[in-house]
């Protein structure tokens, strides 16, 4: 997911790398560099969290709350938000 739109993706070989690859082709042309680079930044830390939990799980390990809490935040909803919330007119 190349945020410069110069930049060649590397192949897509397993099934969640092909749909990542069908999304990102879909929707990088009509986004800004910010929106693209909020997004990987987003979708980088989303994978590292979830291995950090598969990690912990495998280890039979429970993180500590503080911990937990500072990597949830990186990857709750907000993040995944396409940009900055626009004000709609209500009719």
């Amino acid at each position: 997911m190349p945020v410069e739109l110069t930049g060649t993706p590397l192949e897509a070989t397993k099934p969640v790398e092909r749909g990542l690859a069908d999304l990102w082709s879909r929707t990088v042309f009509t986004k800004s560099l910010d929106w693209r680079l909020r997004f990987s930044e987003s979708l980088q830390n989303l994978i590292k969290e979830s291995l950090w939990e598969l990690s912990n799980i495998s280890q039979d390990r429970v993180p500590n709350p503080i911990e937990y809490i500072e990597t949830r935040r990186k990857v709750g909803g907000a993040p995944w938000v396409g940009g900055p919330r626009r004000a709609r007119r209500v009719r």
